[in-house]
């Protein structure tokens, strides 16, 4: 149930991110940068109380090191030496590609098109959207098909959508349905990740 958690996990944190990001934009225009980070900050403190409840009892064994645990030498040079190991890298650094351009980039491009700023929060908002739906989905998949196949085709997809992306004329259209499309696999990636590390 490995996958199927991780999905869990992200879906929420999406939704924070859907809330969040639309009201951090409003907040900015009613307070300005600064009233509206002291408001996050404020925010965040107050969940503090909840980590106290969530924590659980705290466990004390320590699972024995694996037969044949050579140290952190060997597991790297065992690591270099293995393909999925070495794809699974390469996907991570599509992944980065994508969030930096997302994160660092998208607001920015929105302001260049000539775009309102509240474009640009909408769609980091629509990316958490989606990505509660993918982070589900594909927590289901890693339970039915091998989790390298579905890393691939997510990867695969982000690609096409740059491309298609770039091609399109920029609209508050184009960036919406740009944001589903990458959001749908955002943090979607995590479940079959962790699969793929597990095996």
């Amino acid at each position: 149930s490995r996958g199927t958690a991780s999905g869990v996990i992200n879906a929420g944190g999406s939704f924070g991110q859907f809330i969040f990001a639309p009201l951090l934009q409003k907040l900015i225009s009613l307070m300005g940068w600064m009233g509206a980070m002291w408001t996050l900050a404020f925010i965040t403190l107050a969940t503090l109380p909840l980590a106290r409840a969530l924590r659980g009892q705290p466990t004390t064994a320590h699972a024995p090191p694996a037969p044949g645990d050579h140290g952190l030498r060997h597991a790297v040079r065992s690591a270099l030496g293995d393909r999925s190991y070495l794809l699974l890298h390469a996907g991570f650094f599509t992944c980065g590609f994508h969030i930096a351009f997302l994160v660092t980039h998208l607001p920015g491009e929105v302001g260049l098109c000539g775009l309102p700023s509240s474009v640009a929060s909408w769609s980091l908002a629509i990316i958490g959207l989606a990505n509660i739906a993918g982070s589900l989905i594909a927590g289901f998949w890693v339970n039915r098909f091998r989790s390298k196949y579905i890393l691939f085709w997510m990867y695969f997809s982000r690609a096409l959508l740059i491309v298609a992306y770039l091609a399109a004329p920029k609209t508050a259209l184009t960036f919406y349905l740009f944001a589903a499309g990458l959001g749908f696999t955002w943090l979607a990636t995590v479940p079959p990740t962790a699969g793929v590390v597990a095996k």
